[in-house]
Formats: structure tokens, C-alpha cells, sequence
């Protein structure tokens, strides 16, 4: 599981391509599981111990965006430790844009439902 993860991630993280429908997919399998939640966390807190908080260009940005999404769809409501960990890795990497602002990654997952759910907080 950890290799597959780690796959869809360096494609999100490499901006090349958008995720493909396939993509998503598997990583929506991976994702109804703690164990593939926590392991996606890990591994994308390996760019943050790395120093490295630059996320190459938009379809990067977006992609990464759409992974955290799901995340955040399918991460168990009892447990706030996976969104609180998503909460912080996207405040951490950030897109710079053509006016040289900052664009961090979490403003991709403001809209999630977690968010506004009370009775989770």
C-alpha cells in the first residue's frame, strides 16, 4: 500500500499531469483505511522534513489539493489527529504565482465539509 500511495503522490507532487480518473480512484481505496491515511500523511510530510515547501506549478497545486480532499471526505469522524495533520501540511507548502504572492495549499481544502461540521469539533 505504502508504494502506491507514494506513486500517486510524487505524480500529484510532480505537476506533470492531473490525476487521472484512475488515479483518484485508487487513492480513494487507500484512503477508507487508517493505515493508508496515516501513510499518506508520513509521506507527505517527507517533503516538509526535506525543506522542501515550493510546489512546482497550478496542475501540482490542484492535484495535491484534490488528494487532501478526499482525505478529508474519508477520514473517520471520531478521530481529529488525520485532519489536524492535513490542516497543518497544507498551511506548510505553498504555489507561487504569477504576481509573486503565495498561494498555500490550504486554501484548497477550506471548503471541506470537516471544517464546518460542529459536532466533529
Amino acid at each position: 500500500m505504502k508504494a502506491e500511495i507514494n506513486k500517486i503522490l510524487l505524480k500529484a507532487w510532480s505537476g506533470d499531469s492531473a490525476l487521472s480518473e484512475t488515479d483518484q480512484n485508487n487513492f480513494k481505496k487507500y484512503m477508507r483505511f487508517r493505515d493508508g491515511q496515516q501513510l499518506f500523511i508520513l509521506l507527505l510530510n517527507q517533503f516538509r522534513t526535506r525543506r522542501n515547501f515550493t510546489i512546482k506549478n497550478q496542475t501540482a497545486f490542484e492535484n495535491l489539493g484534490r488528494l487532501l480532499q478526499i482525505l478529508l471526505k474519508k477520514c473517520d469522524r471520531e478521530d481529529t489527529s488525520i485532519p489536524i495533520n492535513c490542516q497543518v501540511l497544507a498551511a506548510a507548502y505553498f504555489l507561487t504565482d504569477s504576481q509573486r504572492e503565495q498561494r498555500f495549499l490550504s486554501e484548497q481544502i477550506m471548503s471541506a465539509s470537516i471544517w464546518h461540521d460542529m459536532s466533529f469539533w
